[in-house]
């Protein structure tokens, strides 16, 4: 295990956000004097990436022609976006774009804030931006490309995209009439409702997550089946060529899909029959309980495509402590405390697994990187 910065690198922490196929791997850190800063890890050294007009930024996501893009935090003397952004006061969120020691500015697509999502190897930028002509100020999700920033547009009300693979297939949620989220596919200038499980009227459904072949996996509502407007039914599905399938549970009412890998299997997260919650790989149209690892509560949370799964348990229901794992067929491997409220575990194509160590002798955490010997 590698830790990432440390006090003597003049570090009070540092964070692990996401890491690409090369073993480049952006992140927070924080000095004393609490000023955040984003960084670059390479080859054992830490490259600051600056802030944007002296405000905070944060990166998201690399990919593997090293572009990263990220949010930044940017005071305003403009008082519309004050009103319109009253949570951040006097700064609006901006998207940008690292690349080559250059910053930029990806804009918005009517002056409001800017979240970017993911980054394609084409360099193809997805998220989503406030629409401040719209009545309800509003987000809408986005594709930016070659230096312009282009509105998806939404089913009825909003909408945000979470994700884009290599053949620009963009999908994301957005709000029916019903006033209900559904899953969303852009491609080609066309938007397609992925719909619902159970196609009713009142039932909705997010997507997650999308590999290089247009699989599609997330989670949907169904109907109540006793009538107790209290009670949740959420299912994991797939959807592919048009189709949306059911995965089931691991016994609960409740499931979720979170990952796709090209070979077409799925990770999530599903509640069992005693109300535990459990990780679990589908694959061969089965759903496997990856075991319960001494905790009733196991996440999930990356797959990469030879089929190795990541995540973190919580050791004691209630206490707080969260710890990383890595799976492999059938095997488990326990990789150490996390940062308590730590779920950034993601594993790339070359089995180097980010996370964010806890250190509780010293109370510190640790951006870290484990690497199979």
């Amino acid at each position: 295990m590698t830790s990432i910065g440390s006090n003597k690198d003049g570090f009070r922490f540092t964070e692990a956000i996401d890491i690409n196929n090369q073993g480049l791997i952006v992140g927070i850190s924080q000095f004393p004097s609490g000023a955040k800063r984003p960084f670059l890890w390479e080859n054992g050294t830490i490259i600051g990436l600056g802030n944007l007009n002296g405000f905070t930024c944060q990166p998201m996501d690399i990919n593997d022609q090293d572009q990263i893009i990220g949010s930044c935090l940017l005071d305003s003397d403009n008082n519309e976006n004050k009103r319109y952004h009253p949570l951040q006061q006097s700064f609006v969120n901006r998207s940008i774009l690292w690349h080559k020691g250059v910053m930029t500015d990806l804009g918005a697509l009517s002056g409001g804030y800017t979240v970017a999502s993911k980054i394609n190897e084409r360099g193809q930028i997805v998220g989503y931006s406030q629409f401040i002509s719209d009545s309800n100020n509003e987000p809408h999700a986005f594709l930016w490309e070659n230096g312009a920033m282009t509105d998806l547009g939404t089913l009825d009300r909003a909408s945000i995209a979470v994700d884009i693979n290599e053949r620009g297939q963009v999908i994301g949620n957005s709000i029916v009439d019903s006033n209900q989220n559904h899953a969303v596919l852009w491609e080609n200038g066309i938007m397609t409702d992925l719909g619902t499980l159970d196609n009713k009227p009142g039932s909705g459904s997010s997507a997650m997550d999308i590999n290089k072949f247009g699989q599609v996996v997330g989670c949907s509502m169904l109907e109540k089946s006793n009538g107790d407007d209290s009670l949740i039914i959420l299912h994991a599905f797939l959807w592919e060529n048009g189709v949306m399938t059911d995965l089931g549970t691991l016994g609960g009412n409740e499931s979720c899909a979170v990952a796709i890998n090209d070979h077409g299997q799925i990770i999530g997260n599903s509640q069992t029959t005693a109300g535990e919650y459990r990780a679990f790989l589908w694959e061969n149209g089965a759903m496997i309980d990856l075991g319960t690892l001494d905790s009733k509560r196991i996440i999930a949370t990356a797959i990469n495509n030879s089929g190795q799964i990541v995540g973190h348990k919580e050791l004691r229901e209630g206490s707080g402590k969260n710890y990383a794992f890595f799976w492999e067929n059938g095997e488990i491997i326990d990789l150490g405390v996390l940062r308590n409220d730590s779920n950034k575990i993601f594993i790339n194509e070359n089995t180097q697994v980010i996370g964010t160590k806890y250190i509780p002798s010293k109370s510190l955490k640790r951006a870290v990187l484990w690497e199979r010997k």
